[in-house]
């Protein structure tokens, strides 16, 4: 069960869920690989160097193997933590608040009336422009600024923001113009 069904109010309705970009499972799995390929390789090509100029002998092994270790495991764990991330992290725009929920064990979440927040800025790259993601910051009254991670679609989300705040009325007259 999500953070969102278990606080959704009487009458409250979805209206955008926030997603992250493929970026972000590229940039996970690249910590994943990238220091497996660079581990594998320090194994079989750093004993030699090290006895060539160091003259370690049969330790070379042991030392090279060990970072080969050591890089594995932290690029294992840099994968895991991002993972984990995305899977425990909500950006839900509902027809009453914004929720920006993200934790495991300890949760934090920062939720919004929607009639509270004053705007909602994009900031794209030229990447991400490009590639359609963005950082989407919203500033409520008495809350400050709440700084969304990086998702697909941020003018989309924005927009779902924006109709949020539309009355009824405003509603059916944009859908008539």
């Amino acid at each position: 069960m999500t953070y969102l069904d278990e606080t959704l109010f009487a009458g409250e309705e979805l209206v955008h869920v926030g997603r992250f970009h493929w970026t972000y499972d590229f940039r996970a799995f690249s910590w994943l690989i990238l220091p497996l390929i660079v581990g594998v390789a320090l194994a079989f090509y750093l004993p030699p160097l090290m006895n060539q100029y160091v003259g370690l002998g049969e330790q070379a092994k042991y030392v090279a193997g060990g970072l080969a270790v050591v890089m594995i495991l932290y690029g294992f764990l840099k994968f895991l933590v991002m993972i984990l991330m995305k899977k425990n992290t909500e950006m839900v725009v509902t027809n009453r608040r914004l929720i920006f929920k993200r934790g495991i064990v300890a949760r934090r979440t920062d939720e919004v009336n929607i009639d509270r927040i004053e705007g909602c800025n994009v900031y794209q790259s030229f990447w991400g422009r490009l590639l359609g993601y963005g950082v989407v910051v919203v500033r409520g009254t008495g809350i400050g600024e709440i700084v969304l991670p990086t998702m697909e679609e941020p003018l989309q989300f924005r927009r779902a923001v924006d109709h949020a705040q539309m009355s009824e009325e405003e509603i059916e007259q944009a859908s008539k113009a």
